[in-house]
Formats: structure tokens, sequence, C-alpha cells
């Protein structure tokens, strides 16, 4: 594939996630969606099941200072797009 430098980071965990010391949280208007920011940058999405189970999902990277704020950046309920930002004053969607 000459010309293509897309790197896609791929975070695999077993059925506990990683220590992640959250600094902001969202839940979404689901209910069955939980996205947290913590002090190192990162994004983890959550599962949550009626039975109130939490169950990592995927963990984003991209910010390289504590989250400070996340919202939900779609007023349509059927797209749960997030907007982030952190004290870097970066701000990501």
């Amino acid at each position: 594939m000459s010309g293509n430098n897309l790197v896609l980071p791929i975070v695999l965990w077993s059925r506990t996630a990683p220590t992640h010391c959250i600094s902001s949280l969202l839940v979404m208007d689901d209910f069955s969606t939980i996205i947290t920011g913590c002090h190192d940058g990162q994004i983890c999405l959550w599962d949550m099941t009626p039975e109130l189970q939490i169950c990592p999902r995927a963990m984003l990277f991209g910010h390289t200072a504590s989250i400070t704020c996340l919202s939900k950046a779609s007023a349509s309920s059927d797209k749960q797009y997030i907007v982030s930002a952190s004290e870097s004053g970066w701000v990501m969607f």
C-alpha cells in the first residue's frame, strides 16, 4: 500500500480494564454508554447493562494532558459523538 501512512492503534485488555484515574465523566442519554476521561489524557468508553454491570468497550488516545471536560457533540440521540477538552487547551471531536 504505497502512500498510506494511516496508523491505527488497537488496545486490548483482559476482563479488567487498566488503572484509569478519572478526571471527567459523561453518561450518554441512553444510559448504556459511559465515557470517562483520565488524568493522563486517555478516554474510555464503557457499556452499562440494565443490571448496572459496567464493561470496557474501547480506550481512545489523543490528549497528552488531563481531560477536563467531556460533552455530547450531537443533539441527535441516534449519533453518539463526543467532544473532549484537556488542560493543555486542546479540544478533540
